[in-house]
């Protein structure tokens, strides 16, 4: 309900290490804003504006195809012109595309020419609309999966490679934050957490890639 999303922000806004973005609390959302929830999402603004003033980055995941969409394989030029209008009209309510990895995850791998030749030109073309100006560009950022009791291993995971894929992707886009994903399921491959197989390689990837987005140099382990 708007009264939860209303008592969720305001608890952050009182946490002096929330994520925060020109001062503004950065509110996200998993899973992602649906089209029919226009409605709710200006609502909360509303009453977030309301009760604390222009306090909060509202930006809950975003996607720009549907999943059926996907599962045609053929992105048609009337199904990317939708893909801009879904894009338009969330952006008129919330106040940035925050970019979760669902439309170019394919088996469970990064798709980076999908991203770099459709899916990320339609959302930099939007952004840059003057309408748009100002919104905030952000990404997620995972390590690769595997669930421990999978059977056939055509959906394995690569998650070095998939973690660089992302990372790099984001520092390309320029965009203005990164989220990396983490949540506790170790039989996964899905923690950014010192584990026993793969925590410490993940470390040294992302102190790596810090380091070339900082300017600081560009050697990778």
């Amino acid at each position: 309900t708007v009264d939860d999303y209303v008592r969720v922000a305001t608890n952050a806004l009182a946490m002096p290490n929330a994520f925060r973005l020109d001062g503004k609390v950065v509110l996200g959302r998993y899973p992602g804003m649906s089209d029919d929830e226009l409605e709710l999402f200006a609502e909360v603004k509303r009453r977030l504006l309301e009760l604390c003033g222009d306090k909060f980055a509202l930006m809950p995941y975003v996607r720009l195809f549907t999943s059926k969409e996907l599962a045609e394989k053929t992105l048609t030029a009337e199904t990317i012109e939708r893909a801009r209008e879904r894009l338009r009209a969330k952006l008129r309510v919330i106040d940035g595309a925050f970019v979760a990895d669902r439309d170019q995850s394919w088996n469970r791998r990064v798709n980076r020419a999908f991203g770099d030749d459709i899916l990320y030109p339609i959302l930099k073309s939007v952004l840059a609309e003057p309408e748009f100006r100002g919104k905030y560009f952000g990404l997620n950022v995972a390590v690769g999966h595997e669930n421990c009791y999978r059977w056939r291993y055509w959906q394995d995971s690569h998650g070095t490679q998939t973690i660089c894929d992302y990372t790099q992707q984001a520092i390309d886009l320029g965009c203005d934050f990164m989220m990396f994903a983490e949540w506790d399921e170790q039989k996964e491959n899905t923690s950014l957490r010192p584990t026993v197989s793969h925590g410490f390689t993940h470390q040294r990837i992302l102190r790596a890639f810090v380091n070339r987005a900082d300017g600081r140099g560009e050697t990778l382990p």
